[in-house]
């Protein structure tokens, strides 16, 4: 089988984790943005799927921005992102806002990513999360550089990645994180957060966070409620904030155009192919699908074969 291909990531363009200290010129008006945009969606209310499930595994809360300025355009995640990518070209893409109360660490793992013609909600994120473990995409990976930023001097919290791949060391961002950051390839490298605040909080909302609730800034501190029921309340040091900041990042100009050649790009036919290719090779039987967002035995075939590499 010859899939036609033109590689959006060829070899040159590996990237290095950048380290940025500070990330902003003011703080206090990132702070102050981030509390106008409040209240705050659970990770569930964010991507679409509150009224399909009725609680949420985890206190993390959302938003998203194209737009506004301070954040989008900031010089600092530019600057970065041409030196972690060795790119001439950046293109800010969105900005995520993250607020999170006291919950466990979360599991390794990689960053939701874009690939040529198949991305969100072209393609359903278990078949996309899937194809960045399975490392069989590579060439069609569109290259995203993710800056991270934090304000959080609690316990916990930490920022832990990967940098040389899942075999090797992994190297850790720990509190207090006031203001820094780090430029890195989410898609490709693995990363997780540590578990986040007191223990005795952690495990206040475990199993059972309404899916429809929402994080609102109240005075110096922050309080839960869904609708008018209030759930609980945290004092200004109990919440980790964050920003994850994505941007295209290209080499020079005819890598941009080879990203902006359609002529490439992936479609489901082609996905089932290379995965039926290398299924062939490893020596598993397994019928061609035939609706493959829909087969759930083809689907935990390849959930089973292309793991993550951490327990």
């Amino acid at each position: 089988m010859e899939v036609r291909q033109r590689a959006l990531r060829p070899e040159g363009l590996r990237s290095r984790p950048v380290r940025m200290d500070p990330v902003f010129d003011d703080p206090d008006a990132i702070l102050a943005l981030m509390r106008r945009r409040a209240p705050y969606k659970t990770l569930l209310g964010f991507t679409g799927h509150d009224s399909v499930y009725g609680t949420a595994d985890v206190p993390w809360f959302m938003d998203q921005t194209t737009d506004e300025p301070l954040l989008m355009h900031n010089p600092r995640w530019i600057e970065a992102a041409r030196e972690a990518f060795d790119a001439e070209i950046v293109r800010p893409m969105n900005c995520t806002l993250n607020v999170n109360a006291p919950a466990k660490s979360g599991p390794p793992h990689l960053d939701l990513p874009v690939y040529r013609g198949l991305k969100l909600p072209e393609a359903p994120m278990w078949l996309l999360t899937n194809m960045s473990r399975s490392r069989l995409f590579l060439p069609w990976l569109v290259p995203l550089a993710t800056g991270l930023m934090w304000f959080w001097r609690g316990a916990g919290g930490e920022f832990e990645y990967w940098p040389d791949g899942p075999d090797a060391p992994s190297v850790c961002a720990r509190a207090p994180l006031w203001n820094v950051g780090v430029m890195s390839d989410n898609e490709v490298m693995w990363h997780r957060v540590g578990a986040i605040g007191a223990e005795e909080r952690r495990a206040e909302l475990a199993g059972s966070l309404p899916s429809r609730a929402r994080m609102h800034s109240v005075g110096e501190g922050w309080e839960l409620r869904e609708d008018d029921r209030h759930i609980a309340s945290y004092g200004r040091d109990e919440i980790r904030l964050s920003l994850v900041w994505k941007a295209y990042v290209f080499k020079d100009a005819a890598h941009l155009a080879s990203f902006e050649d359609k002529a490439y790009d992936l479609d489901l036919d082609t996905v089932v192919d290379i995965y039926a290719e290398d299924l062939e090779k490893r020596g598993i039987d397994a019928p061609r699908p035939r609706d493959p967002l829909a087969d759930l035995e083809w689907r935990k075939l390849i959930e089973r074969v292309y793991r993550t590499p951490f327990d």
